[in-house]
């Protein structure tokens, strides 16, 4: 036996003659997986196995089916389910091994998404409509009684509509304004308004009506945010937000992020009002916050 590395991944290679490997050597030929991959990933290939597919999709459909209206016999499904032994799986040095395999750079889906597959794959036509569809089948799973919030009272703080001015900035909530004071001032962050045509969002709502949507700030020209209390993260109508918020970022290049932050304390907001640098939009909630010791 005579042997050589693929020059592609390194794998050793083994030939029954030293003609054959001198042969091989000589024009470079990768390992029989390496040449696989590589035809595989040629459109021509893929097209072709796509037709020879639903061939045979529809000339063993229904009752052309050698196994329509069939099942295994229970003998057969213990003889079955006897010969599979997963047991290696859930071993620690299995875990590990799989878990270096298929981590970072190493997965093949790295730095993807489903609809960069579909859109190489079908075009962005049909990439749009099998999203649509994701996104409706995603929605009806968290709708009705499958909402985590479904028959619960709604959060703390919302629903209130603390609106207002902030350094001639307009703020739609508390939870805006605590975001902006205690991490883009704090860090030192430059933002804008992600209230911008540029920065809209499309996306499909649980009813199937085009919608847009528009996060609350644009942080270094990279960042979207949009502030919600973690309670109302897992709402069908923000889920649906976020998804096409995800699949927007990364077409652009942008990051995304929906998070919570610690609203601000009533003294604090007082003292703020105070001074002039909030200007509540409602003159009750500036008597509320004059007057009241109940929290925000």
């Amino acid at each position: 036996m005579h042997h050589r590395s693929c020059p592609k991944c390194g794998k050793e290679i083994t030939y029954t003659t030293i003609k054959n490997r001198n042969t091989a050597e000589k024009k470079q030929k990768n390992c029989r997986s390496c040449v696989q991959k590589e035809v595989w990933q040629r459109p021509e290939t893929r097209e072709k196995w796509e037709i020879i597919a639903e061939i045979f999709k529809e000339k063993f459909k229904g009752e052309n089916n050698p196994f329509y209206g069939k099942t295994h016999s229970k003998e057969t499904t213990e003889k079955i389910q006897a010969k599979l032994d997963y047991s290696y799986a859930k071993t620690p040095e299995y875990k590990a091994k799989m878990s270096s395999i298929t981590s970072g750079v190493n997965n093949p889906m790295y730095g993807k998404n489903v609809y960069d597959i579909w859109l190489d794959k079908h075009g962005r036509e049909e990439a749009e409509a099998r999203l649509s569809r994701l996104s409706l089948k995603r929605s009806e799973n968290v709708t009705g009684d499958k909402n985590p919030m479904f028959g619960k009272p709604a959060p703390k703080g919302s629903g209130k509509g603390w609106g207002g001015w902030y350094k001639g900035w307009y703020f739609r909530s508390l939870k805006e304004l605590s975001y902006v004071i205690y991490v883009i001032e704090k860090n030192g962050y430059t933002w804008e308004n992600a209230e911008q045509k540029r920065l809209s969002i499309p996306y499909v709502d649980h009813l199937g009506h085009a919608r847009t949507y528009r996060a609350d700030f644009f942080i270094n020209e990279n960042l979207l945010i949009e502030v919600k209390p973690r309670a109302l993260m897992k709402t069908a109508i923000n889920i649906r937000k976020k998804e096409a918020a995800e699949l927007f970022c990364a077409i652009k290049g942008y990051e995304y992020r929906m998070v919570d932050v610690k609203t601000i304390k009533r003294a604090e907001l007082c003292e703020l009002c105070q001074r002039g640098i909030v200007v509540l939009s409602d003159p009750k909630k500036l008597e509320r916050v004059n007057g009241s010791r109940r929290n925000l």
